[in-house]
Formats: structure tokens, sequence, C-alpha cells
């Protein structure tokens, strides 16, 4: 395993995640059990983003326990992990600078949130955030390639 600053992890795990595009978000529910479900965040400034509803389960998860999985394992010989703390933009004005960031971005990374929606004032439209504590990037195969960041606490 190699340890890692976050400046020099930050880039290859950009690089995996946006090349991959969806990943595996685990939550915990309000009986400790893990849930899963795909997600497509976008990552900007060692911050990553993703459009979604604040209702459901997913957000009953993130208001209750913000640590979530993020696994990128489209290609299973590079998987990339991301560990992190969740949270919501609530700003208004925020959330639409991120979704015409977004929206500029080619797809199939890049999207645009209000032809998806209808309209940015969708109701419970907004934006998650992921703030990383732990990267790992993997190669199959060759355990002693494991790259890792981790905040120091």
């Amino acid at each position: 395993m190699h340890l890692l600053s976050f400046d020099e992890i930050m880039p290859a795990f950009v690089e995996r995640a946006h090349q991959m595009v969806w990943c595996d978000m685990a939550t915990v529910d309000a009986k400790q059990r893990p849930r899963t479900r795909i997600i497509h965040p976008l990552w900007r400034d060692g911050v990553g983003y993703a459009t979604s509803l604040r209702t459901g389960p997913k957000a009953n998860d993130i208001d209750r326990n913000p640590a979530v999985s993020l696994a990128y394992v489209s290609n299973p010989s590079a998987p990339a992990y991301a560990e992190c703390w969740a949270d919501w933009v609530d700003d208004r004005a925020a959330r639409i600078e991120i979704w015409e960031w977004m929206k500029s971005i080619p797809e199939p990374l890049g999207y645009d949130t209000e032809t998806m929606f209808g309209s940015y004032d969708f109701p419970d439209l907004t934006i998650m955030r992921f703030r990383p504590w732990q990267i790992r990037l993997a190669e199959a195969g060759k355990p002693d390639a494991l790259r890792v960041w981790r905040q120091e606490t």
C-alpha cells in the first residue's frame, strides 16, 4: 500500500471516476443496514456533486448518517473508492451554478439537469455534495499497487 497526499491521489481518482461515470453509493439505514444505489457524481476541486431529489430512503439515510461509500467498479481491474461525508447544497444560486457546470461537460459525463426535470425549481430537486475522507485506487492482481489517501484526524 502506498499512502499519498490528497493532491497526489485526486487527479488519478477523478480520471478514473469520470471515465467510469457511474458509481455505487452505499448509505446506512435507520437499523444500521447498508443500502446501495447507482448515482452519477461529477468531481471538481476535490469535491463530488450529484443531482438528487431530497426525498426517500437516500435522503433519510444521509440526513441521519452522512457517511457514504462510493465504489467505481465498472472497470474491475482498476476500481476506485471514495469514503465521504455527504450533505446537501441548499443555496439555490450555488445549485444552479453547479448544474450549469454539469451541463457544460460533454455527455456521457455531463448532463442537463433542467432538461431532465423540466426546471431547476422542480420540487425537492437539489445537489448532493461529497467530501472525501479516504480514497483508494486499486489494481486487480497487484495488491502492492494499492494507492490510498486518508484525511488526518
